[in-house]
C-alpha cells in the first residue's frame, strides 16, 4: 500500500470474527504436467474484508502466470486476532511483520499487499538468493512486496512485536537487514512498464479500480485500471473462485457441523413466495444450514438441511432454488461458490433470504451470531455478478439488516429473464442535432439488436437552464416533439448530451420507475438519475458503480462509407509515393487553440514524417480549420501531398477514403470522434497536440481541479499518487450531484489511447506494448444486457 499521508485515518475495517491463523489456499501442480521437484512457493497476502474483489483477482492473476508443475501455498491474512490497529492505514498493516511466526521461523516467504497483480511467476521472486539479508524490498521502508528469510527475521519481526508495536518501530528495528529488490517486482502505478514490470501495484486507494471503500473515497480513474478490469472479466468468464464445492475452505465442514443445532429459519415472506410461483413453478428446493422454515408449501417443495448432511450439496436441477438461513452461516471464503451453486442448480429462478444483522435473538438464550455479516449492498453485488453468468435465471434477494423495523429489510429483484423471455426490451433513442451524438446512439442501438424507436427532439429556450433547476417535464420540447411521447413506455431510454436529460427522466417517471435510463457522455446532472452512464476519459467523470468509462466514443466510421470512399479516391491518390500518411486536421476547440504557428508546426512535422518514410501526405481539413490557419498549414507542407480543403456545402470529401487507404494517420488531438475513427482503422495513429490556452473562467476551474486531484496534485516521495484528501472527496461529491462538470481534458483521453497501444504522439516512437483490441462497444452492449437480465433493482 502507499505511504502514510495527512488524510484522516479511516476506522479499522475488520470482520467481527477474527482468526489466529491465515486462510490457506494451496495450488497443486496441474494435472498432466511434470512436477518441477522444487519446494512449494510460499506467499503471504495481506488483505481485509472489503478487499474481496482484489483478493480474488490477485489469486487469479497468480494462477495465470504460475509454474504449472509446482505447488504454491498462499496464506491469506485477513481478520487476524490480537492486533492493536490504532494508526493503521489499512486493515492489515502489521500482519506482514508476523510472517516469521506464522511460518514457524522456517525458510523463505513472499509478502504481498492485496492491491497488486502479478505479470510474472512469483516463483522467480521466491527462488532469489537473499545474499545474507533478512528481507528484500524496493526500499527499506516500502515492504508492500518482500522476500523474507523467516529464520533471520524471527527475532525482530514476530507475532508479539507485530501485535503491539507500530509499523515505524518495526521498520526501524529491521533497517540493517534490508537488501535491494529489483523495482520490476513492485511497479507502483505509472512506474509500470509493459513487458518489463513483473507486478503492478495500485497504491492510491482512491484510484483502485475495484473501489473497495466507497464510503471513504470519491474514486478516480486509474490510467492502468483496464489491466485489472480485463483480469476480472476473464475470471468471471472462467467462473474462477479460490475455493469451490469440490475444494472448500478448511473452515467449511466444521462450520456446517456447528450449524446443526441452530434454530429454524423464519418462514418465507409473502413477497418471496409470490416470486417463487410467479412463472408457474411446480417444484422448488429450500436449502438451509439448520432446521428448515415452516412455510406454506409450493407444489413439490423439498427442504434440505445441509448442516445435517455435513455440507454435502444435492445434485441435479429444480425449477426454483431457495436459500434461507444458509449463506450468512458459511465462512466468507465459501460464500461465492455456494451462491453460484444456487444458480447452477436452478432452471428458472433463485430466491434467498440473507440475514445481514450482527446477531439474531434466540429464545431463552444468547443471540445467535452469523459468520458472514455483510451489507445488503455487498450481497446484491455478489448476486448480480453471479447472475451475469446465468442470464436465464430470475432472482430475488431479501436482506434484513436491523431488528428495529420491517422497512430495514432491503429487497432486490431481477425479473428480466421472465419479462423478456419471449419479447425483447423496447428501446427509445432520444436524438438531438449533434451528428456525433446521433452516431453513437444509433451505433449502440444497432449493436444491442433490440427493437428501437427514434424520437427526434426539437427544443424551446428552456433547455438552456441547468438540468438540476429543470422540472421533470417535457416543457423544454416544442409541441411537435412532445407529442411523440405516449404510452406504452419503453423498457430502456438511451440519450446523449445535456438537453435530453429532463426528457429521459420524465419518461422514467411516467413508467413508474420501470424504464432504465442509459446516458452517453457527460451526465449533466446527478449520477443517481441514471441506471448507467457511458462516458470517455476526456470528461473526467469519477468512476462509480453505474458509470462505465470507455476508451473512445462509439461512433466509428461505417465500413460501407469507407469502402465507398476508397473506391472513388484510390485512383486519384495513385501517383503519390507510398506509404500514404493521412493527415486529418481539426481546429480550434476552446480551450484548445489552432493558430498560425501551430498550423505551420503541424505541416512541418507531418512533412518530416512523410519524407523520412519516403512517402506522401493525404491531407483533409475540417469545419473547425480556419481559412488563414489552413493557408499556413498548406504553405508549411514540404512533402508530396494531396490536399483537400473543407468548404461549407462541399460534397467531394476524401475523409472516409483517407481512413480506408492511408498506411498510417496523423490526427489533431482535440477531437474525440476523429481520434476514435482513426484508431478504429487498426493502423498506426500519431497524435498532434494543440496548445491548451484556457481563458479566465477555464483557468479558475483548472485551479480548482488541480487542488481536487488529491493532496493538491502532489505525488509522494517516490513519485506515486498521494492519498485523496477531504477537499478532493468534496469536489467529486459535487460532480456526482450534478452541481459541477469538469472541463474536457483531451490529454487524459489521449493517454488512454496510448496506453492501449492504439496511438502515439507525433515526434515520438510508438509504444512497444501490443495493441489491445477495441471492445468498448461490445462491453457496453454486455453491460446493458446485464442491467436488464442480471443486475436486479431494489424494490
Amino acid at each position: 500500500m502507499s505511504s502514510a499521508s495527512t488524510s484522516p485515518v479511516p476506522p479499522a475495517r475488520e470482520p467481527r470474527q477474527e482468526r489466529d491463523t491465515p486462510i490457506v489456499v494451496r495450488l497443486e501442480p496441474r494435472a498432466g504436467t511434470a512436477p518441477s521437484g522444487k519446494p512449494p512457493v510460499r506467499l503471504y497476502l495481506g488483505s481485509e474484508k472489503a478487499q474481496h474483489r482484489a483478493e480474488r483477482i490477485f489469486l487469479y492473476a497468480l494462477e495465470r502466470v504460475r509454474d504449472p508443475g509446482r505447488a504454491y501455498e498462499i496464506y491469506v491474512m485477513r481478520g487476524m486476532a490480537g492486533y492493536d490497529r490504532r494508526g493503521w492505514r489499512t486493515g492489515f498493516t502489521n500482519y506482514r511483520f508476523a510472517i516469521p511466526d506464522y511460518a514457524a521461523g522456517i525458510g523463505k516467504a513472499i509478502y504481498n499487499d492485496v492491491d497488486q497483480i502479478y505479470f510474472a511467476d512469483p516463483a522467480e521472486l521466491f527462488d532469489l538468493e537473499l545474499g545474507g539479508h533478512g528481507y528484500l524490498a524496493v526500499s527499506a521502508a516500502d515492504t508492500s512486496v518482500m522476500l523474507l528469510d523467516c529464520a533471520k527475521m524471527a527475532a525482530i519481526w514476530n507475532l508479539s512485536a507485530a501485535q503491539t508495536r507500530s509499523k515505524e518501530q518495526l521498520l526501524s528495528a529491521a533497517a540493517a537487514h534490508w537488501g535491494q529488490l529489483d523495482l520490476a517486482w513492485n511497479a507502483r502505478d505509472m512506474e509500470f512498464q509493459r513487458g518489463q514490470s513483473k507486478l503492478l501495484h495500485f497504491t492510491a486507494m482512491h484510484t483502485q479500480p475495484w473501489q473497495p471503500f466507497p464510503e471513504d473515497y470519491a474514486y478516480r480513474l486509474h490510467p492502468l485500471g483496464d489491466l485489472w478490469h480485463d483480469l476480472e472479466r476473464e475470471a468471471d468468464i472462467a467462473g474462477y473462485q479460490a475455493f469451490t464445492a469440490s475444494r472448500p475452505s478448511a473452515a467449511y465442514t466444521p462450520s456446517m457441523a456447528a450449524n446443526a443445532k441452530s434454530r429454524p429459519a423464519a418462514p418465507l415472506s409473502d413477497r418471496m413466495l409470490e416470486f417463487i410461483v410467479a412463472d408457474g413453478t411446480r417444484n422448488a428446493m429450500v436449502l438451509t444450514a439448520g432446521a428448515p422454515p415452516a412455510t406454506p408449501a409450493v407444489p413439490a417443495m423439498i427442504a434440505i438441511n445441509l448442516a445435517a448432511s455435513a455440507g454435502v450439496w444435492p445434485t441435479g436441477k429444480v425449477e426454483s432454488v431457495v436459500a434461507v438461513n444458509l449463506l450468512e452461516r458459511l465462512p466468507p471464503e465459501d460464500v461465492p461458490w455456494a451462491a453460484e451453486r444456487l444458480f447452477a442448480s436452478a432452471q428458472r429462478s433463485v430466491a434467498a433470504r440473507i440475514d445481514c444483522r450482527d446477531s439474531v435473538p434466540a429464545a431463552g438464550g444468547e443471540p445467535e451470531s452469523r459468520l458472514s455479516v455483510r451489507s445488503p449492498e455487498w450481497w446484491h453485488d455478489l448476486f448480480r455478478s453471479i447472475a451475469a453468468r446465468f442470464p436465464g435465471i430470475a432472482w430475488f434477494l431479501e436482506t434484513p439488516a436491523s431488528t428495529d423495523a420491517a422497512e430495514a429489510t432491503a429487497v432486490f429483484l431481477n425479473d428480466g429473464p421472465r419479462l423478456f423471455k419471449t419479447k425483447p426490451p423496447q428501446v427509445w433513442l432520444l436524438l438531438g442535432h449533434r451528428a456525433g451524438d446521433r452516431a453513437q446512439l444509433l451505433a449502440l442501438a444497432e449493436a444491442l439488436g433490440w427493437p428501437f424507436e427514434i424520437k427526434e427532439l426539437q427544443y424551446t429556450g428552456r433547455h438552456y437552464l441547468p438540468n438540476f433547476l429543470q422540472a421533470v417535464t417535457t416543457l423544454s420540447l416544442d409541441p411537435t416533439s412532445a407529442a411523440q411521447f405516449l404510452a406504452p413506455w419503453p423498457d430502456i431510454v438511451i440519450d446523449c448530451g445535456k438537453r435530453s436529460v429532463p426528457i429521459a427522466r420524465w419518461v422514467k417517471k411516467q413508467s413508474g420507475g420501470r424504464t432504465r435510463l442509459i446516458h452517453l457522455g457527460r451526465p449533466w446532472g446527478r449520477f443517481d438519475w441514471f441506471d448507467l452512464i457511458v462516458t470517455t476519459p476526456q470528461y473526467r467523470i469519477p468512476p462509480r458503480a453505474n458509470v462505465q468509462i470507455n476508451a473512445v466514443p462509439m461512433n466509428r466510421m461505417a465500413q460501407s462509407a469507407i469502402d465507398e470512399g476508397t473506391g472513388i479516391w484510390r485512383d486519384r491518390f495513385a501517383a503519390l509515393p507510398r506509404p500514404w500518411i493521412g493527415l486529418i486536421v481539426g481546429g480550434r476547440a476552446p480551450p484548445y487553440e489552432f493558430d498560425a504557428a501551430t498550423a505551420r508546426q503541424l505541416g512541418e512535422m507531418a512533412s518530416a514524417a512523410a519524407l523520412k518514410a519516403g512517402g506522401s501526405l493525404l491531407v483533409t481539413t475540417s469545419p473547425r480549420t480556419g481559412a488563414a490557419e489552413g493557408d499556413d498549414l498548406v504553405a508549411a507542407i514540404g512533402a508530396p501531398a494531396f490536399i483537400h480543403r473543407w468548404t461549407a456545402g462541399g460534397t467531394d470529401n476524401p475523409y472516409a477514403a483517407i481512413l480506408g487507404l492511408a498506411d498510417q494517420l496523423i490526427v489533431t488531438g482535440e477531437s474525440a470522434s476523429m481520434l476514435a475513427e482513426a484508431c478504429g482503422t487498426g493502423r498506426p495513429v500519431a497524435i498532434f497536440d494543440l496548445p491548451r490556452r484556457p481563458g479566465l473562467l477555464a483557468s479558475v476551474i483548472d485551479g480548482v481541479e488541480k487542488l481536487a486531484a488529491g493532496h493538491r496534485g502532489r505525488a509522494s516521495y517516490r513519485g506515486t499518487p498521494q492519498q485523496q484528501d477531504r477537499f478532493a472527496r468534496m469536489y467529486d461529491r459535487f460532480i456526482e450531484r450534478g452541481l459541477f462538470m469538469p472541463l474536457r481534458d483531451f490529454r487524459a483521453y489521449q493517454e488512454t489511447l496510448i496506453q492501449r497501444g492504439w496511438a502515439y504522439r507525433l515526434g515520438e516512437e510508438p509504444g512497444a506494448w501490443p495493441r489491445q483490441p477495441q471492445q468498448d462497444l461490445d462491453r457496453t452492449v454486455a453491460r446493458i444486457r446485464r442491467l436488464m437480465m442480471s443486475d436486479g433493482r431494489q424494490l
